[in-house]
């Protein structure tokens, strides 16, 4: 059986409960490779955003080169821009809740179909796409042969 886990309250839980690692521009250089400070990030976040890389490791330059190495490394997979899943650790073998990507990407995204059935439990069938809606215009994506189809909420043009 799914449990329902709203969005908005479920990041800032997972935020509260796993402290980001902060690494100075003065340690960043001292790591032999990418550091403990990255595999220890990696092995605590499975799906993150770049600006949560940033905000873990604040030199910009620093931190664009750490992920970018991790990317190559094969630790990181790029899902789409700024949005990543860890390869690393715990999460070597472990395919990412298309929820919690789905959040990665919008924030505020409200879970819509059979998404939303599924999340309620009251789907029967595997499905892979993933509904949601958001205030920004996204385009759909595909990851891990899940599909992902933001649906764009409250702009619309009148009808003439």
């Amino acid at each position: 059986m799914v449990t329902m886990r709203p969005p908005g309250p479920r990041v800032e839980i997972l935020a509260e409960q796993v402290p980001l690692p902060v690494v100075r521009s003065s340690q960043a250089h001292q790591l032999p490779g990418s550091g403990m400070a990255i595999q220890s990030f990696l092995a605590t976040r499975q799906v993150f955003t770049a600006a949560e890389f940033s905000r873990a490791f604040p030199n910009s330059q620093t931190d664009r080169n750490l992920l970018s190495r991790a990317v190559r490394n094969g630790r990181v997979e790029r899902v789409r821009r700024g949005v990543y899943v860890s390869k690393a650790g715990p999460f070597s073998q472990v395919t990412p809740d298309p929820v919690d990507i789905a959040v990665a990407v919008a924030q505020d995204a409200v879970f819509a179909y059979t998404s939303a059935l599924q999340l309620h439990g009251t789907l029967h069938n595997l499905v892979n796409r993933t509904q949601f809606f958001t205030t920004r215009r996204l385009p759909s994506f595909t990851y891990d042969r899940q599909d992902y189809l933001p649906h764009q909420i409250g702009k619309r043009k009148p009808e003439s």
